[in-house]
């Protein structure tokens, strides 16, 4: 599935499942709480403290492989 296809659930909170690198996921994460809003399923910090690597969050959250970063 192409990116063009995917639309975030909630664009004010998260871009997810729109791709994205570390620090963009914490900073939706903080975002999100300061705000009380949840992230959409399957975004790595929804359930998760942000401490956790992104990458292990990651594959704990079971996230969109569209979501991965590129590079």
């Amino acid at each position: 599935m192409t990116t063009a296809k995917l639309r975030p659930h909630d664009p004010i909170v998260s871009v997810y499942p729109l791709p994205l690198d570390a620090e963009s996921a914490r900073d939706e994460a903080r975002r999100a709480r300061r705000l009380r809003k949840r992230l959409p399923p399957g975004h790595p910090y929804r359930r998760l403290p942000l401490w956790m690597p992104y990458s292990l969050a990651r594959l704990i959250a079971g996230s969109d492989p569209s979501s991965r970063p590129r590079g």
